[in-house]
């Protein structure tokens, strides 16, 4: 299983890969002193003739956040 995590302002983001091509994405939250991963959406490219690999979610995450996620995920070879 392959993993990155990268920091924002007040949470570190990680991304995980799952089965079929698609990646978990998630971040620990802290609740009564208890950190408790909390999954925030999965990933996955999709291929598109004239844009190339896009990468999408079923789930709500901004498309930036998307899109910089998978290009991380590719630069890696994930």
């Amino acid at each position: 299983m392959d993993e990155f995590s990268i920091r924002f302002l007040h949470h570190t983001v990680t991304v995980t890969s799952a089965n079929n091509g698609q990646y978990i994405v998630s971040y620990d939250e802290t609740v009564n002193g208890v950190v408790v991963p909390l999954v925030l959406g999965v990933i996955y490219p999709k291929e598109d003739i004239e844009l190339g690999t896009k990468w999408i979610t079923d789930d709500d995450l901004s498309d930036e956040l998307v899109q910089l996620l998978g290009e991380m995920i590719q630069d890696r070879g994930m």
